[in-house]
C-alpha cells in the first residue's frame, strides 16, 4: 500500500477508502465544500444566479448516468421548488449544514 491516492485499506469487517475527502477553502467561500453533485446531499445549499438554493431531494442519475436532477428551493419559500438537472461531470459548491 503506497501513497496511491485511492488505496484501500481492508480490514475484518469494513473497506476504508484512503483518498481525497473535499477540502475546505479558507477565504470568501469559508463553508464551501466543492462536490460533484452525485455526493451533494438533502440539506446541502448553493448559490445559482442572484439566489441561494436548498436541496430537497438526494439527485437522481438519467440518461446513462449522464445527467443528474434534483429538486431544490429557496429557503423559506416553499413554492419555488422546482427540478434542476446538470450533467454528471458538474462541480458544486455547497455549503453544508453542521
Amino acid at each position: 500500500m503506497g501513497n496511491h491516492p485511492t488505496s484501500v485499506v481492508v480490514s475484518r469487517d469494513r473497506v476504508k477508502r484512503k483518498g481525497k475527502t473535499p477540502r475546505r477553502r479558507a477565504g470568501e467561500n469559508a463553508g464551501a465544500l466543492s462536490l460533484l453533485l452525485m455526493e451533494i446531499q438533502i440539506g446541502d445549499r448553493f448559490t445559482e444566479g442572484e439566489f441561494e438554493w436548498e436541496v430537497v431531494t438526494h439527485p437522481a442519475a438519467f440518461q446513462g448516468g449522464k445527467s443528474l436532477r434534483a429538486r431544490i428551493r429557496r429557503p423559506g419559500v416553499p413554492e419555488s421548488e422546482t427540478e434542476m438537472i446538470w450533467p454528471a461531470h458538474v462541480r458544486l459548491k455547497v455549503r453544508r449544514a453542521q
